[in-house]
């Protein structure tokens, strides 16, 4: 998996973990919610 290098650039469609499984998402993600504020721009910038 390569990670975007900006936040306007998507994230892969399909995950794949260790073992080499295809992951696909459930949907579209409506939001993200941040609870530690010191992470809030970091999940920004994942998108």
């Amino acid at each position: 998996m390569t990670t975007p290098r900006f936040a306007s650039e998507r994230a892969p469609a399909d995950l794949r973990d260790a073992l080499g499984n295809r992951h696909l998402p459930a949907g579209a993600a409506p939001r993200i919610v941040s609870l530690v504020p010191s992470l809030t721009e970091l999940v920004c910038e994942l998108g």
